[in-house]
């Protein structure tokens, strides 16, 4: 009996199958009734010289038909049973196969459902030497989106359907993806009428029937880039009205001092301007700030090192002494969010005045250190000086000085600690984080 591929390769292995069982059935149907005729003739001879010497030669002739009929029958018998039996496996092995067909049929027209109705444009194209070669196959997808038939699609190449402005970076692409294997990218793809459409594609190579071949899935992103598009632009639209607030603050805040300014020439008392002043420099620290984030591409934080640079020297020139006392800055370039940035620039602004005006009485020389660091995980502002130092008997943290009940309910705001030494000199000392 002859075994049939389980896979059903070929069609024609069953006819083949059948074909040779038959014959081996016919050779098996004559040595059987060749057995029968020498069975018989054995027969006779036995029985001539045994038993029934007087037989003669018609009798010879009935036991040898008799022996090969029976001989014969046993094989019809046989061979009918395997070919009942060969019938049946083949029927049922015809009958796997055309079920396999079927589902396979069934498979594949699902397959080309899913292929055909997917959200995105989905493609093959060849890929030789290194190179996109023309399209093997599109869904539909491609075509409603792009207007080309199937036809025209595979007489095409990726090539064909890029914009020219994104022509260039098509060998770089290319290597790229036959070295990842993978690939993801954006570009802009041009319909058949010309429409420019921007797509998202997935790109990826496999093997198909022993070639290396692309699948490409290209997703339309025309409504994302359009809704990036507004969001940039009412972005930059809110930048602008940013800008526009810090410069108007930064303006009234300089109007104000100069308003303090000129109201401090009408006043006579020392004691009096001086506090002018003081509110004056307040305020200065403020519209500097401002002025920063009006002139920073970052709207929320600017560069404190290079405030605390400005406004040192600012006060320098207001309060200092050039011949007598020297003043040196040791800063970082580090950025802070506005809410911390204001707090601090008053909190700097009190503690470098009130160097410049009490530490050097006279003529008194000395040095002013400024520094602005962050160290591990906090921020850590000091200044310090080698003048007459800290008077011993006033507690810098209870005091009815303006000056320091602004710099400690300042320091709380922003939730950092300040601590001061009073060896040789005054040196107070900010730690924060943010």
């Amino acid at each position: 009996m002859c075994i049939m591929n389980s896979d059903f390769e070929d069609s024609n292995v069953g006819s083949t199958c059948n074909a040779s069982t038959i014959n081996r059935m016919f050779y098996f149907e004559l040595f059987m009734v060749a057995l029968g005729v020498f069975l018989g003739m054995f027969a006779y001879e036995f029985l001539k010289s045994y038993f029934l010497p007087e037989l003669t030669i018609w009798q010879s002739h009935f036991i040898t038909i008799a022996f090969s009929t029976i001989m014969a029958t046993l094989a019809a018998y046989i061979i009918l049973k395997r070919r009942n039996h060969f019938t049946e496996e083949i029927t049922k092995k015809r009958d796997d196969y055309k079920s396999a067909l079927d589902k396979l049929e069934l498979t594949e027209k699902k397959f080309q459902e899913v292929f055909n109705h997917a959200n995105d444009m989905i493609s093959l194209n060849s890929l030789k030497n290194g190179l996109l070669g023309n399209f093997i196959e599109v869904n539909e997808v491609c075509m409603e989106k792009l207007g080309y038939t199937r036809d025209e699609f595979l007489k095409m190449k990726p090539q064909d359907i890029i914009a020219p402005d994104k022509q260039l970076k098509i060998a770089e692409i290319t290597a790229k993806l036959i070295k990842e294997r993978k690939i993801d990218l954006e570009t802009v793809i041009l319909s058949k009428d010309g429409k420019r459409i921007p797509v998202e594609i997935n790109n990826c190579i496999f093997t198909l029937h022993g070639e290396e071949v692309v699948i490409a899935v290209s997703r339309d992103i025309t409504e994302r880039k359009q809704a990036e598009e507004e969001i940039k632009q009412s972005l930059e639209e809110k930048e602008l009205l940013l800008k526009e607030v810090h410069h108007r603050v930064k303006n009234n805040l300089a109007i104000i001092s100069s308003l303090l300014n000129l109201q401090s020439y009408n006043v006579k008392d020392e004691k009096a301007r001086d506090s002018f002043r003081e509110i004056q420099n307040r305020t200065r620290s403020m519209a500097l700030i401002h002025e920063k984030l009006y002139k920073s591409t970052d709207l929320k934080r600017i560069n404190f090192g290079e405030y605390i640079s400005t406004i040192s020297t600012e006060l320098f020139r207001t309060y200092a002494d050039p011949a007598r006392v020297k003043l040196k800055t040791n800063v970082e370039d580090i950025y802070l969010d506005i809410n911390t940035a204001i707090p601090l620039g008053l909190i700097i602004n009190e503690i470098i005045t009130n160097s410049f005006k009490h530490a050097f009485p006279g003529a008194r020389e000395g040095e002013i250190q400024i520094d602005f660091h962050k160290k591990d995980h906090h921020y850590e502002f000091q200044v310090k000086d080698n003048g007459v130092g800290f008077p011993d008997d006033l507690d810098f943290k209870n005091t009815d000085t303006l000056g320091l009940q602004l710099v400690n309910s300042l320091t709380k705001q922003i939730d950092g600690e300040i601590s001061l030494k009073k060896d040789h000199g005054t040196q107070f000392t900010i730690k924060f984080q943010e």
